[in-house]
């Protein structure tokens, strides 16, 4: 969410009455609470198939997977970050990135270390756990 969104919509709550700020913060509440479970139950759905998800890594030529779960935007995000092997290249991360969102059944990015823009490689690595 935008900066400027994001400052609107702080001007356009201070307008609500105390009853309306309460429902704002419940359903927000709420919300949030709906995001981390379903962070919960991937990161659940990765731990069961890990095996299966290093094999597939070894097939791909990539090495030091890690994990990554975050709410952005409302949603949750789940990207894995690995390096690839010598030699291999975006066909093979591209590549493991069908297969991984066909083996866990939903969405997922699959990045390299130094894929990772600068401005976001800190951020994102050092909330990354290893598989």
């Amino acid at each position: 969410m935008g900066e400027k969104v994001l400052q609107e919509m702080i001007k356009q709550a201070d307008n609500l009455t105390p009853d309306e700020k309460l429902r704002l913060a419940n359903y927000l509440k709420q919300m949030s609470n709906k995001n981390q479970q379903k962070l919960e139950n991937k990161l659940a759905k990765i731990n069961t198939h890990k095996q299966e998800i290093l094999n597939l890594a070894s097939k791909y030529g990539a090495n030091n997977l890690r994990v990554v779960l975050e709410e952005k935007a409302g949603e949750e995000q789940v990207y894995f970050v690995i390096n690839l092997a010598q030699g291999r290249s975006l066909l093979d991360q591209s590549g493991l990135m069908i297969d991984l969102q066909e083996l866990l059944g939903f969405k997922l990015l699959v990045f390299t270390e130094d894929g990772i823009k600068e401005l976001t490689r800190d951020r994102l690595l050092r909330s990354a756990v290893a598989l």
